[in-house]
């Protein structure tokens, strides 16, 4: 039962700072097009940031968990 808390844990934080993460890199990416700095992220759906903020977050957990582990 420990291992599934742990789990279930890890997958709500994950999307829990994945989104907090995401409108950060969303408004970075409007603000980085609007400077005329890589104009194709202004293209973009929230849905993309939302997505690759989650998945930065999963890894950087896991990361996170197997340096903290030894």
């Amino acid at each position: 039962m420990n291992d599934l808390r742990k789990l279930l844990l890890y997958l709500v934080a994950s999307l829990v700072l994945g989104a907090a993460l995401a409108p950060v890199l969303f408004r970075g990416a409007q603000w980085l097009a609007g400077q005329g700095i890589f104009t194709s992220l202004a293209t973009q759906a929230f849905q993309r940031y939302f997505n690759c903020s989650v998945q930065i977050v999963a890894i950087s957990l896991l990361m996170l968990a197997f340096v903290l582990r030894k």
